[in-house]
């Protein structure tokens, strides 16, 4: 089972949009300044933080993910900009 859905070119970081359900990974930087950046800092998506894709909508867009004790839905526009890094499988936390 491979840890990303979407296949991605070896010089693009991994962001959160691309991590498969089951996987979780930390959060090393969100690539938007100004408001839209920080509306995401604010739910939580802040470095450092672990963060798993719990689920994805049928067609999937949004996706579900667990932070910090609770789960937040991002459009797939929003987690493109959450760049990740120590990607695992979630395994026992779901």
């Amino acid at each position: 089972m491979s840890i990303i859905e979407r296949s991605t070119n070896s010089d693009t970081p991994l962001t959160l949009d691309r991590l498969a359900v089951g996987y979780s990974a930390r959060i090393d930087h969100v690539e938007l300044n100004g408001d839209r950046g920080l509306h995401l800092m604010e739910m939580g998506l802040t470095p450092g933080t672990t963060v798993a894709v719990a689920r994805m909508a049928p067609f999937g867009d949004p996706i579900e993910v667990r932070l910090r004790g609770y789960r937040l839905s991002l459009r797939l526009a929003e987690a493109q900009h959450v760049v990740i890094q120590g990607m695992s499988e979630e395994g026992a936390q779901r």
